[in-house]
């Protein structure tokens, strides 16, 4: 019983987030299905795959992260707190773009 409530924790989890960072599951689900339309091969399919699950990865992270910081600190002026925030949007604009420019290239090539 004790794995069921582990793995409703996750998917609890997961729909929070979802909330949040739908754009980029969009995002991923749109360059999966253009891969899938244009039947390119499998390499390129892992490729988009591992490239969709590390940002949507990162942007989970970054959901959580920034929840704790607003958590632990209430003063919105706080150098280091935006810095960490910051930093991590950054992180999940690289995923973003490294995801979308592998769909520009499955889509024109």
């Amino acid at each position: 019983m004790r794995w069921f409530r582990r793995i409703w924790i996750s998917i609890r989890g997961f729909v929070l987030w979802l909330q949040v960072g739908y754009p980029f599951m969009l995002l991923f689900l749109a360059v999966l299905g253009i891969a899938l339309f244009r039947g390119v091969s499998w390499l390129h399919m892992w490729i988009v795959l591992i490239l969709g699950t590390t940002l949507t990865i990162t942007e989970m992270i970054n959901y959580a992260i920034e929840r704790l910081c607003n958590f632990v600190c209430k003063n919105k002026q706080n150098d280091n707190i935006k810095a960490i925030k910051d930093i991590l949007a950054g992180a999940v604009l690289v995923a973003g773009l490294a995801l979308g420019v592998v769909g520009l290239w499955i889509i024109i090539a």
